[in-house]
């Protein structure tokens, strides 16, 4: 069934529109594609089990605090991987994986390349630039121009490369999603 718009909060709608947006340029399946577009604004739904001033910390986090925080993405892959529901399974891939770094240098596995499922590849993207653009307490919103050139000076590193390319062709939709979901 398919979700609206109406139906995320701001923060959710970007992120699933990109993934959506990504999935369909690089040719996944409609069914595919819907799947990753209802399951990515799930991808931080671990952070539930982070307490709220960690959360909420203007200053810099201690090592500690980071890893606590890191403990989302299995959280969230904890609390959604006993449904039997497709979009569900979907998302606590997503949850899983989407720190994980096309370098290895990602968490909580250390996975590297194409080790890492699609669904965490897309949308680690998605959610790195909405996170850039969005106002966090610890920093100010970066301009939408600046975080696309952050992801594709990450290509290979952070990102997959074909991903990235794939992204370099919607530059106008990423930016128009931006704007309209601020």
């Amino acid at each position: 069934m398919p979700v609206s718009d109406e139906e995320f909060d701001n923060p959710d709608k970007r992120i699933a529109l990109i993934c959506q947006a990504l999935a369909e340029e690089i040719g996944l399946d409609d069914h595919n594609t819907q799947i990753l577009y209802q399951a990515a604004p799930l991808h931080d739904v671990g952070n539930i089990t982070v307490p709220r001033e960690i959360l909420d910390k203007t200053g810099k986090l201690t090592e500690a605090e980071r890893a606590i925080i890191r403990r989302h993405t299995t959280a969230g892959f904890e609390l959604l991987r006993s449904s039997t529901l497709e979009v569900k399974q979907a998302a606590a891939c997503v949850a899983k994986t989407h720190h994980e770094n096309w370098d290895g240098s990602g968490y909580p596995e250390g996975l590297k390349g194409k080790e890492i499922p699609l669904c965490g590849r897309i949308t680690a993207i998605a959610d790195v630039f909405d996170s850039l653009v969005s106002h966090r307490l610890y920093r100010k919103p970066w301009p939408p121009e600046e975080a696309f050139e952050y992801l594709v000076a990450q290509k290979g590193c952070k990102f997959d490369p074909a991903l990235i390319d794939a992204l370099v062709h919607i530059k106008e939709q990423l930016m128009s999603i931006e704007a309209r979901f601020p």
